[in-house]
């Protein structure tokens, strides 16, 4: 994966109860359960708003369904289905300004905007209008 041609930060949910607090390795755990050889997703922020490397940025991951997304994202995962804790969404929003200043031309997205079929719910919010909204200053 070529880092200069990211194009989406894709933000995903693991889709696991907002009141079930599961780990990164547990995850990565499971996508290896489901056939995947690591975690689907570069990063994952666990409840307490802790950011886990998971899968390195050049190699592609798999968290959407179509391999050419995969190979022009990066995808971030928060542990939950739709419910986040003040302490995830804060970590979010850093990590998605960080990766936003290496790759500024990326769009910040959800996975239900970008693949409305195969996203659904993930991450059960809308990215864009809560990335993009503007700041009271």
């Amino acid at each position: 994966m070529e880092l200069n041609e990211i194009k989406w930060l894709v933000v995903h949910s693991s889709k696991t109860p907002d009141d079930k607090d599961i780990t990164a390795k547990e995850l990565t755990r499971q996508h290896r359960l489901g056939g995947a050889t690591d975690c689907a997703h570069h990063y994952i922020i666990t409840r307490d708003g802790f950011e886990h490397k998971a899968r390195n940025i050049t190699t592609p991951g798999i968290g959407s369904e179509t391999p050419e997304i995969n190979k022009h994202s990066i995808s971030i995962c928060l542990i939950g289905t739709k419910d986040y804790t003040p302490e995830q969404l804060k970590q979010l929003r850093k990590t998605l300004v960080s990766f936003r200043s290496l790759f500024n031309q990326a769009v910040v997205i959800g996975h239900d905007q970008l693949e409305p079929e195969s996203g659904k719910d993930c991450p059960g919010f809308d990215v864009q209008k809560w990335y993009y909204k503007k700041r009271k200053k």
